[in-house]
């Protein structure tokens, strides 16, 4: 019985963060100075092996922001620990860019930290994404 409450209890939570999981593909920095838009939604992201992620990088007014410095950081505030790797990011094309060396080590509640530095720009990206929380709606 007591499993059972359990994985009810699971379920819930999962739903409310897969539920978050669809707004987080588009998001804006905290000084509101950058928009970030990733090109594939981030809760159907491998676990165990390493993958990349593509996002466009726009200033307010919707124009791509090219030279940018971005350095990731991220991890599971719920288990305390951070990546498990050191990802980096180099731009692709005018405005897009790509992080490569990601890996994520479990299921669960993953955060994304997006530092991005151009021209006169400083703007911070940070995003929930869940991986592997299956939840039928």
């Amino acid at each position: 019985m007591r499993l059972f409450f359990l994985v009810l209890i699971s379920l819930f939570f999962a739903g409310s963060v897969v539920a978050s999981t669809t707004e987080a593909q588009a998001k804006v920095g905290e000084n509101g100075l950058i928009r970030v838009d990733f090109a594939q939604p981030l809760d159907a992201l491998p676990v165990f092996e390493f993958t990349q992620i593509d996002f466009r990088l726009t200033d307010p007014d919707g124009a791509p922001i090219v030279g940018a410095a971005v350095n990731v950081s991220g991890g599971m505030r719920q288990h305390g620990h951070g990546l498990p790797t050191s990802p980096k990011v180099a731009e692709i094309a005018e405005g897009t860019y790509r992080i490569n060396g990601l890996k994520f080590s479990m299921t669960g509640l993953w955060e994304l930290s997006l530092d991005v530095q151009a021209q006169q720009l400083r703007d911070t990206v940070v995003v929930e994404f869940g991986i592997g929380l299956c939840v039928s709606q």
